[in-house]
């Protein structure tokens, strides 16, 4: 019997984080365990997970964290406490539709995938739905669905959790370190099922445009993109080359002490991959420097041996090129 544990970060949630959990409790297929790590929420939080748990039909573990660790650190120390062999990642302000954990538990029992990742529709504060997915949404904005990076749509099988944890107190984003890792080893599965609502409030909100409410018109998106364009100094990049940094060590960490097991060449294969995106990175960042015709030759060699497509594709090499 394969156990389901549910990891949920919380932090001043108290406003929509009864509506998630009740989601848990009207699932077709019930989770075994939710573990939350709260990180020094001031509000009610607190207290409504703990009378939430006095009746709920599964076990509810609350971890309160002694001083505040942060958005990525929370998530990992949430994830650190499960013992399910499929773990479902979870925000406080969305809900779940009832057979979003039978469907995705299907997905697993059936795949060598070790993450799977659901689609979810974009809705307001209210839970009015927008029409918009969060995959449709990045696909719209040229990227494929490998760029789909989204912890609250996620599921981890426990030999891929193991293999990631600790994770790196550096790397910015739990989502995107677990998501390196499955992509890489070519263990990641994108499915395109609709499988719970992604709530938009002032608390979330962000310019991001797959995470917007309303479809942007092409024009928009066009001046978006330039108006990104023209604010970056290369602080991104350079951010980029720090965090692929630490990744790469930790996987050359794993293979070199050989805890792979039977994911040895699967690893071996990210190790490769980690490193040419290293690489990539730092090719970028060192062109950058470059006077305006040798950086232009130089992004137009790294587009036409198709590097590009690590990143943003064309949108990456016109930034490249114009926005040093």
């Amino acid at each position: 019997m394969v156990k389901i544990s549910i990891a949920l970060a919380s932090y001043n949630g108290q406003k929509y984080i009864l509506e998630q959990l009740e989601s848990f409790s009207c699932q077709s297929r019930r989770p075994d365990e939710v573990i939350i790590s709260d990180d020094c929420s001031t509000d009610e939080t607190v207290s409504l997970i703990r009378k939430f748990s006095l009746s709920a039909p599964f076990v509810v573990k609350l971890y309160v964290n002694k001083i505040n660790l942060g958005y990525a650190q929370n998530f990992a120390n949430a994830l650190s406490k499960t013992t399910g062999d499929l773990i479902f990642l979870s925000d406080q302000d969305d809900v779940w539709f009832p057979n979003k954990i039978n469907d995705v538990y299907k997905i697993a029992i059936s795949s060598e995938a070790l993450l799977i990742m659901n689609d979810a529709e974009i809705t307001d504060r209210n839970l009015n739905p927008s029409g918009l997915s969060k995959l449709n949404q990045i696909k719209a904005m040229g990227f494929n669905s490998n760029k789909f990076v989204m912890g609250c749509c996620a599921a981890i099988k426990r030999d891929l959790l193991d293999l990631t944890l600790p994770m790196d107190s550096s790397f910015p984003a739990h989502d995107t370190w677990i998501s390196w890792f499955a992509e890489f080893m070519g263990l990641k599965v994108v499915c395109s099922e609709i499988m719970q609502y992604y709530r938009r409030h002032d608390s979330n909100e962000s310019q991001y445009s797959a995470n917007k409410f309303v479809e942007d018109s092409t024009l928009t998106k066009l001046w978006t993109r330039i108006r990104l364009a023209a604010k970056d100094t290369g602080e991104d990049l350079c951010a980029s080359e720090m965090a692929c940094r630490s990744f790469d060590a930790f996987i050359n960490s794993l293979v070199n002490d050989r805890v792979a097991n039977t994911f040895e060449a699967e690893l071996i294969g990210a190790q490769r991959l980690s490193a040419e995106q290293l690489k990539r990175v730092r090719e970028r960042i060192t062109l950058r420097k470059l006077w305006f015709p040798a950086r232009t030759y130089r992004a137009t060699l790294f587009l036409l041996s198709g590097h590009y497509q690590r990143f943003s594709g064309i949108k990456s090499y016109a930034r490249d090129i114009f926005f040093k």
